[in-house]
């Protein structure tokens, strides 16, 4: 069965010191399908690690586990930069660093993936999204570690650099033309590209990462927020049209498992923050 869990709020970190070891491989694999269960697996899995948490093993043990002839992939968001707290477009032209909190916040994040034993961990090839895999492959050594541009987030054009909400309860320029792209995914951003460029583009990218690891099951990729929507409507809806239905916060960890004897994609968890809360 499967988790569909879904948190919208961010809020400030728990702090969590204890340390725990561990020293058996994650073994396991996916069900195909889009049935969700609202309830939480209780299965546990044995683990090998440099370094897990109290919170990652929890974390682990709320997963079901994977049947045959699958793969497990964790997508990840990246933590906090000045631009998002400025509520600035960043887009895939503007290569901004994580700030204080966006550390802190991939730090967080590295503790909650503890628990599993990751093959690989890749990222868009863009300091936010590299720093927060760096910070998770910190602590999972034994992963393989690759940067993508596949995965970089959408590039946005001449809106780029400029703040996306609206001011007084009005909708933003971009806004109004985002909505209209969301509604018609080929239409390219002034100076940009289009929803179905960066579909094209991120599919690629995994497809890449499914071909030169056959033997791994247990992948995490660190990319954007427009970026994880449109890759998780395609793979799970095959629309990109709904990236709505997808909120993801900084950190945020989505779970999707693909049978590769099915061809099928599934969902276990989306927009998990609970490693950012209070």
């Amino acid at each position: 069965f499967f988790v569909l869990e879904i948190h919208t709020q961010e809020g400030k970190m728990i702090s969590r010191n204890a340390m725990l070891r561990c020293s058996n491989l994650v073994t396991g694999m996916m069900v195909g399908g889009m049935a969700l269960n609202s309830s939480l697996s209780s299965s546990s899995s044995s683990l090998k690690c440099e370094e897990t948490t109290e919170r990652g093993t929890q974390f682990a043990n709320r997963l079901p586990e994977l049947p045959p002839q699958c793969k497990r992939f964790y997508l990840i968001r990246h933590g906090q930069t000045d631009w998002n707290k400025l509520s600035l477009l960043q887009g895939g032209g503007h290569d901004i660093p994580l700030n204080d909190y966006g550390l802190e916040q991939a730090e967080r994040v590295s503790k909650e993936l503890s628990g599993i034993s990751l093959d690989v961990i890749a990222s868009s090839h863009l300091k936010r999204a590299h720093q927060t895999a760096d910070a998770v492959h910190q602590k999972q050594p034994q992963a393989k570690r690759l940067a993508f541009s596949n995965f970089g987030e959408m590039r946005f054009g001449d809106f780029e650099g400029k703040p996306w909400r609206g001011e007084d309860g009005k909708k933003s320029s971009f806004e109004i033309l985002d909505e209209q792209r969301v509604e018609n995914p080929d239409e390219i951003w002034p100076g940009g590209e289009s929803m179905k460029d960066v579909e094209r583009r991120a599919r690629q990218g995994l497809e890449e990462i499914l071909e030169s690891n056959r033997d791994d099951k247990n992948f995490a990729i660190v990319a954007h927020a427009r970026t994880n929507q449109v890759l998780l409507t395609s793979l799970l809806m095959n629309d990109v049209s709904k990236i709505r239905k997808f909120k993801q916060g900084n950190t945020c960890i989505n779970v999707v498992d693909f049978n590769e004897g099915q061809n099928k994609w599934s969902t276990v968890l989306i927009n998990h923050i609970e490693h950012t809360e209070v």
